[in-house]
């Protein structure tokens, strides 16, 4: 599954997908408008990132 194919899910049944790994659930994926809705209304992602956290760098990424 791809993120079309995720989009295209929560576009048709109205909702959130929740990703399960290992049997505990590690991801939620909402509309944005609903997240916007719950969690104040920011105009871009990048806003609601705290100023105070480092950049990521490729060290960062689980390989």
């Amino acid at each position: 599954m791809d993120l079309k194919d995720l989009q295209d899910l929560i576009k048709k049944e109205g909702g959130k997908v929740i990703i399960v790994e290992n049997g505990e659930p590690i991801f939620v994926i909402v509309p944005y408008e609903e997240y916007r809705s719950k969690h104040g209304s920011k105009d871009t992602v990048e806003e609601n990132i705290p100023a105070d956290e480092d950049e990521l760098t490729i060290d960062d990424l689980p390989v």
